[in-house]
């Protein structure tokens, strides 16, 4: 379920007709309602920057919330029972749906999200991000990569090119 934009004059809740997961494009009207609506009660340990847990002020509902600005400036959330959210709080131990960076990435793309840079190679956050996938999943396909980011196999190829020679541990599959 992709909301494009929130009824924010609702009186009630909106978020208990939200699916269990669902992605919310971020707005100027998106974020201050999201931020107001929802309480974020526990921040999760790096290396996942993106992710937290929230409490919707209205409903009491428990989000799991990845907050993704980097590249498709989109929040996903997922919708928590009470013991997923007690074994957050209470011990540390978080669902797995968010874990990894590319999975934010397909979610949006099978919730046809779009994004693109007017200049993906000197300004954009894209050569980082294919470090970061890189390492979290060796040896990615050059292909892959053009995929989940939403740029053509040429541009793909450059900034993984630049990535290796920034830090020779990446490994990269230059299938093209």
């Amino acid at each position: 379920m992709v909301i494009k934009e929130l009824n924010i004059r609702s009186k009630s809740c909106e978020c208990v007709q939200w699916e269990s997961l669902c992605v919310i494009e971020m707005t100027k009207n998106t974020c201050d309602y999201i931020f107001s609506l929802m309480e974020q009660i526990k921040k999760r340990e790096e290396p996942y920057w993106w992710l937290y847990l929230s409490k919707c002020k209205i409903c009491n509902e428990y989000w799991l919330v990845a907050q993704e600005e980097r590249i498709s400036d989109c929040f996903f959330l997922n919708r928590l029972n009470l013991k997923q959210a007690n074994d957050i709080i209470e011990y540390n131990i978080w669902p797995n749906i968010f874990d990894r960076y590319e999975d934010l990435l397909k979610i949006g793309i099978e919730n046809n999200i779009r994004w693109y840079f007017l200049d993906p190679i000197n300004d954009s956050p894209l050569g980082y991000t294919i470090e970061e996938l890189a390492i979290e999943r060796p040896f990615i396909k050059i292909s892959e990569l053009s995929k989940l980011l939403n740029i053509n196999i040429e541009t793909a190829l450059l900034l993984s090119k630049r990535v290796i020679e920034n830090n020779a541990t990446v490994k990269i599959t230059f299938d093209v």
